[in-house]
């Protein structure tokens, strides 16, 4: 019946709450309860069945002894095990009962307080021991073994944490290295560029003292670049880390810098690299040069990867001179649908760079990490023309 199964779940799921000392003492009481009702019925039906075997033999309702049943009486076979068991149940039914009570109730006291939770944390040991943390350990009691299951469900998320935060910084060196290797290669490829022209030009003497001197500036500067960036790299545990050095630097000197090296990317290359600048030459603009040259080197080696013949580098300002947009735009292929969405982000690449198989996908993600470090962003997009243009925002004020 409905009411009944309802009631029977009713005490399981209350049993189920209670704490084990609780539990052990309702189990006990319950199994004293009916090994005393069983005691009486088997008293009473002792009692019944001796008045018969009384009446039956002596004709009175005195009951039955044993001396009488053996000695006295002679009774048929069936009366005489009757009469046995009629006084084993009067002698030892009490002792009888009380085992069968302890087996039971410490079987139904396992099975329905201890086995479930017991044989979860096992499987939760031997799942987090293997480093399995997708297993829940969730157990529906409230008592101390289902307190033990909480925590050992929250130890399990808290194990999950502790692996997302190592991967986190496991990932954060690993971005943190390669942008160190990234960045390192640019500086290198351009100070050896400048030894290759200077070894190419000076011997013949088509270059004058003040052009060698110049070129001798830029290797220093270049050099410079390479130990500034080392140190900070040491002194800093991860990308966001890097702080910015500003300081005032006038539209003549960038537009210096990012010619200077589009000069020497042309020479090492078969692309033709230009530089235009719309920025007024006395104007002052309240920024990081490292993080310029970085960002611009970046993309510029870039579109060298994808461009077919040239390569243009544009500065320009922005309303009221509070940013100063970079623009480099290249004649390749332009962006594809993915690449628009997937190139700023590490490692990416669409394998259909000019390279040798040394392009980590890096280097635009670096260049929009620094932008939005210099409180910018890096847009991509495609010229009508065809090809695309990056263009990096610097925050200036």
């Amino acid at each position: 019946m409905d009411w009944i199964d309802e009631l029977v779940f009713k005490f399981k799921k209350k049993m189920l709450d209670i704490s084990l000392k609780r539990a052990m003492a309702t189990y006990l009481l319950i199994a004293i309860g009916a090994v005393l009702i069983l005691f009486a019925v088997s008293t009473a039906v002792g009692e019944k069945w001796s008045t018969l075997l009384s009446i039956r033999y002596f004709g009175n309702t005195y009951g039955i002894t044993t001396n009488l049943v053996w000695t006295e009486v002679k009774m048929t076979l069936p009366d005489q095990i009757l009469t046995f068991a009629v006084i084993f149940l009067q002698s030892f039914s009490i002792v009888v009962y009380s085992i069968g009570a302890v087996i039971v109730t410490s079987y139904l006291f396992y099975k329905n307080k201890l086995a479930e939770p017991i044989e979860l944390l096992k499987r939760q040991v031997k799942h987090i021991g293997d480093n399995e943390l997708g297993y829940e350990c969730v157990y529906e009691g409230k008592d101390e073994l289902g307190e033990v299951c909480s925590a050992f469900e929250q130890m399990r998320i808290t194990l999950i944490e502790n692996n997302k935060r190592m991967w986190n910084m496991m990932e954060e060196q690993r971005r943190l290295n390669a942008a160190f290797a990234h960045d390192l290669r640019t500086p290198l490829t351009v100070i050896h560029g400048y030894a290759d022209f200077l070894s190419k030009y000076y011997p013949t003497g088509k270059i004058t003292e003040e052009q060698m001197m110049e070129n001798f500036n830029l290797i220093n500067a270049q050099a410079m670049r390479l130990m500034n960036f080392t140190n900070t790299m040491k002194e800093v545990g991860s990308l966001e880390a890097l702080e910015l050095n500003r300081k005032n630097i006038t539209g003549e000197t960038l537009f210096k810098r990012a010619s200077g090296i589009a000069q020497i990317m042309e020479e090492m290359g078969e692309i033709k690299v230009t530089c235009e600048s719309a920025l007024p030459t006395d104007s002052d603009w309240f920024m990081d040069e490292m993080i310029f040259m970085e960002i611009l080197e970046n993309m510029l080696s870039n579109a060298m990867r994808y461009a077919k013949s040239k390569v243009v580098i544009t500065l320009e300002s922005g309303e009221d001179y509070g940013e100063l947009y970079l623009y480099v735009q290249d004649d390749g292929e332009g962006f594809s649908k993915e690449g628009l969405k997937m190139a700023d982000r590490p490692y990416y690449s669409d394998q259909k760079g000019k390279d040798d198989g040394t392009h980590y996908g890096i280097g635009l993600f670096i260049c929009k990490f620094l932008c939005e470090k210099h409180g910018g962003s890096l847009d991509l997009a495609n010229s009508i023309d065809g090809g695309a243009i990056i263009c990096a925002i610097f925050g200036v004020k």
